[in-house]
């Protein structure tokens, strides 16, 4: 792991082009609605924040990995990655408080 980039680094790293573009999937509060109880598939939920979500734990957990492996670098921009995508999911959902 500490020679190369892990697999969850180039994970993150593929997620984040798009994000960062313009072109990746928005958060949004999700507030559609649950599934039926005989269908879960069926929610109108809207999935786009969880999968968010993952994505900036994931990002936080390579900051943390490549700082127990002393790879400042990367530590720092997955650290950066992983704080910008928070915040943009607590502005979409409205969880944003007032500093």
């Amino acid at each position: 792991m500490s020679e190369g980039p892990p697999a969850q680094g180039t994970w993150v790293d593929l997620v984040a082009r798009p994000a960062r573009t313009g072109r990746g999937t928005p958060a949004t509060n999700g507030a559609a609605g649950p599934a039926p109880p005989d269908g879960p598939a069926a929610s109108r939920t809207d999935r786009r924040p969880a999968a968010t979500a993952c994505f900036a734990r994931s990002a936080r957990h390579m900051a943390w990995s490549a700082r127990e492996l002393g790879r400042t670098g990367p530590a720092e921009r997955y650290g950066r990655l992983a704080d910008e995508v928070a915040e943009a999911v607590r502005d979409a959902c409205g969880a944003r408080t007032a500093a």
